[in-house]
């Protein structure tokens, strides 16, 4: 016999108790007044019509309530068991890279033929328009687009973008990559696993201290600060852009 249905035979049982129950609780009362009609005791009638009617109602609910979970159940297990735990939905797994649409998002092909779109994680580069947004696009193309990535889930973003970090062919962040080259920031807010976020942030003081890429200008603005700008699609406001 498998398990399941051992485990469903089990929890049958289980729920089927309250008719054991309520026949040990309400059985020699029902013995007493059919002893006492039998001797002629007609005050006995009503009580005992009274008791049959309850004890009808108590064992057509237990019928109903064991029914009802003999049918419930396997539903239950069956959705306790496809259900994907937080350790599975975090999972790294490679797939292949199909497109790059920016410095920081990328869509990878899973096995079963869905295209999933990848934020990386921690970092953010620049908008497009901006001068180094073609150049971070280009340094993730010539990185991964084309090729089976490591993948690292961490997050969801609000937009439904999965955000992960992603590992190239050979075992390196590609996250690390574009902050090393300073083409992209590390997110203050959003970069909240320190295992990751910490040698982030230390590869970004390493190219500020080297004036890599965007850091090789005088005044950079961050991401975040260029949507604040008026004209940027941000709110308009007066005052400096945050950098």
């Amino acid at each position: 016999m498998s398990d399941t249905r051992i485990t469903l035979q089990y929890f049958a049982r289980l729920f089927n108790r309250p008719c054991y129950l309520a026949a040990a609780a309400t059985m020699p009362r029902i013995l007493a007044w059919r002893q006492g009609f039998l001797a002629g005791q007609k005050e006995t009638t009503g009580a005992l019509r009274r008791a049959a009617n309850l004890w009808y109602v108590a064992v057509r609910y237990c019928l109903k309530l064991e029914y009802y979970m003999r049918a419930i159940l396997p539903v239950i297990l069956c959705l306790a068991i496809a259900a994907p735990t937080p350790a599975a939905e975090h999972a790294q797994f490679a797939a292949p890279v199909i497109s790059v649409a920016d410095g920081v998002t990328l869509t990878i092909l899973t096995k079963d033929k869905q295209q999933i779109k990848i934020r990386l994680y921690g970092i953010d580069c620049q908008e497009r328009g901006r001068e180094f947004w073609s150049r971070a696009r280009q340094t993730t193309s010539d990185a991964v687009l084309g090729k089976t990535v490591t993948v690292q889930p961490m997050d969801m973003a609000r937009d439904g973008r999965t955000e992960a970090v992603v590992c190239m062919p050979g075992g390196k962040s590609l996250n690390e990559h574009l902050v090393r080259e300073g083409l992209a920031w590390v997110e203050q807010k959003n970069c909240t696993q320190e295992n990751i976020c910490a040698p982030l942030r230390n590869l970004e003081k390493a190219a500020k201290a080297q004036k890599r890429g965007v850091w090789a200008d005088k005044t950079p603005v961050s991401p975040q600060g260029w949507r604040l700008l008026p004209g940027a699609g941000g709110p308009s406001f007066p005052g400096s852009a945050p950098k």
